[in-house]
């Protein structure tokens, strides 16, 4: 394979051994934990982990890196391969996430772990706006909780990036208000129109939050009282812009006292 640009790859490497440190300590690791290190370009806390768990399996994209990764304990899982990829065939193979991953990455990983219930842990070095941009987010900040443990300098890392950095901690959320619940529902109908999810989340949230029975009829009248554009009425749920995630569940919570009358 020809060797790839890490600034390409978005690859920055921890050299500080204070700060791979810290990333251990906010793991709350255990003997019996199965770690997934995304992108462990040299080595430096892959080893570290490897010392506190009983497996970590280490995904790498970039083969150039090979040499520096020679050497490793046992209980390190060296695998040459798209992260994404891996994750999604072997869903079940880690339950925790320990990692400086390349950050093109952080999103779609993010993406991926919402349909993971396995997970117990997640830490990972970010860059410092990723957790301003994740709590704004009404989908990922629906589904997990976010905890800043630790900036990091830009000159602790090798390439040095453009900003500094962050360990941030995400656990799933395990309990959610109202209009989470209206999120999580519209994000897991992907596949579907808009106005058909809507009827069905009128119904299931009168039902399952309000003990209330809507009718197909009833929930259509709702949708309507939304003065919601047709041509995103007509989209499937995966195409709707990330802000409609946060203005039809208050529209849904407006006009919820109405049920009732209609």
């Amino acid at each position: 394979m020809e060797s790839q640009d890490l600034n390409t790859l978005n690859q920055f490497f921890i050299i500080k051994k204070e700060i791979i440190n810290d990333i251990i300590k906010a793991g709350e690791l255990k003997k019996q934990d199965i770690v997934l290190e995304i992108g462990p370009g040299k080595g430096g806390l892959t080893r570290e982990l490897a010392k506190h768990v009983k497996k970590v399996i280490a995904i790498e994209k970039d083969e150039s890196l090979k040499d520096s990764l020679t050497g490793l304990p046992e209980n390190i899982d060296l695998i040459f391969q798209d992260a994404k990829k891996y994750i999604l065939k072997n869903p079940d193979s880690f339950n925790k996430i320990i990692s400086s991953p390349p950050y093109n990455i952080l999103e779609p990983l993010l993406h991926i772990m919402i349909s993971m219930d396995n997970i117990d842990l997640i830490v990972l070095a970010v860059p410092k706006y990723f957790l301003e941009n994740m709590e704004k987010n009404p989908i990922f900040s629906s589904f997990f909780e976010f905890k800043n443990i630790k900036e990091i300098k830009k000159e602790y890392f090798s390439p040095i990036p453009r900003i500094d950095s962050e360990i941030i901690k995400i656990t799933k959320k395990k309990t959610e208000t109202d209009k989470e619940y209206l999120i999580k529902s519209l994000y897991d109908m992907q596949d579907i129109k808009l106005k058909n999810a809507l009827r069905s989340l009128f119904i299931e949230y009168n039902h399952e939050r309000k003990n209330q029975p809507l009718t197909k009829k009833q929930a259509k009248e709702l949708i309507n009282k939304l003065n919601i554009p047709k041509k995103i009425l007509e989209k499937n749920i995966s195409s709707i812009p990330i802000p409609w995630f946060n203005k039809i569940p208050d529209m849904i919570l407006m006009y919820r006292t109405e049920v009732i009358e209609l």
